[in-house]
């Protein structure tokens, strides 16, 4: 599973074609489940962890902090009235419509 979501988050290889549909939507379900998990640790939108601006916190680098830089204003949103997972589904839908890169390109370029 590791792997699938590893491959799932590389914009080389996020339509996993190499599985079939019910694994991708796993991948797809524990990738949304982590996302979620990710928004619940740090907060919509406020920095919860101490009420202090988010320039003043200390950084920490989580593994899952690297979700929160790749789905970035998905987390940052103030709205109490808007929920978080039709958010975090629009933008895993939106990303999944993207064409792959080439697969010898860099993908943090």
């Amino acid at each position: 599973m590791l792997l699938n979501k590893a491959s799932y988050l590389d914009p080389r290889f996020h339509r996993l074609v190499h599985l079939k549909e019910e694994q991708r939507r796993q991948v797809q379900v524990a990738i949304l489940e982590e996302m979620k998990q990710v928004n619940v640790a740090g907060g919509t939108g406020s920095n919860a962890a101490a009420g202090q601006p988010r320039d003043q916190q200390p950084a920490e680098k989580t593994a899952l902090s690297a979700m929160g830089c790749l789905f970035g204003d998905t987390y940052c949103t103030d709205s109490p009235d808007q929920d978080i997972s039709l958010l975090l589904q629009k933008e895993m839908s939106m990303y999944e419509q993207e064409s792959p890169i080439p697969a010898d390109q860099n993908p943090l370029m």
